[in-house]
């Protein structure tokens, strides 16, 4: 039977039940009759598990292409029901003063090579491998602009081949819902871009689609 104010985002429930050791039925199935909500469940990077998140990383560069600038993406499948979020982010180039761009946006193709991610889980408790697509230029291809260029890294002479972070708190995560992507590209021939993506997946809430 239906519960008044019932909570049915059952992850919540899930994430109580699983901190706490608890037996039964759910321990929160409803909100108080009056305003009482108060959701600060966040525990630590270990228990994001136990809010239904799945945690990844990787990083990866591309073979430089004599005649083409390079480009690597993440991006999300549009039918994958999942939100994607984006908490470390770092590129750079072999190439010094180079300009390296940072997109966002609507993408539904993925370039040539496409890493196996078998191995880049971040908790064993979690799915082994992510929903999000890595996908890297090569050949004859050239990084395709999509979206809006977010940020731009540009490689001093002492930062060749270094690691540049481009996310420093929280409010500069990133998030990639399905259809979208994040693309690292530069704008030169014959460039080694290296990129790092760390990021966490849970299923979308149907409250959450539109």
């Amino acid at each position: 039977m239906a519960r008044y104010n019932e909570i049915l985002v059952g992850r919540y429930n899930r994430y109580l039940q699983k901190l706490l050791s608890m037996k039964g039925g759910p321990p929160a199935p409803q909100l108080s009759t009056d305003i009482g909500v108060a959701i600060n469940l966040f525990h630590g990077i270990e228990t994001r598990y136990l809010e239904g998140w799945n945690r990844f990383g990787a990083s990866v560069s591309n073979v430089a292409q004599a005649a083409n600038p390079a480009g690597i993406k993440l991006r999300n499948p549009a039918n994958s029901n999942v939100i994607a979020v984006v908490y470390q982010l770092a590129g750079g180039s072999n190439i010094a003063d180079a300009n390296v761009g940072v997109g966002h946006g609507a993408s539904l193709t993925d370039y040539t090579t496409v890493p196996a991610l078998t191995n880049t889980r971040l908790d064993p408790r979690g799915n082994p491998q992510p929903t999000l697509v890595l996908s890297i230029t090569s050949g004859a291809q050239s990084p395709v602009a999509f979206g809006a260029t977010i940020d731009n890294i540009a490689v001093a002479a002492a930062l060749v081949n270094q690691r540049i972070p481009i996310i420093f708190t929280e409010e500069q995560e990133i998030t990639i819902l399905p259809g979208d992507a994040l693309q690292i590209a530069g704008g030169v021939n014959n460039e080694v871009l290296n990129a790092t993506f760390w990021w966490r997946e849970r299923a979308l809430e149907e409250g959450e689609r539109t």
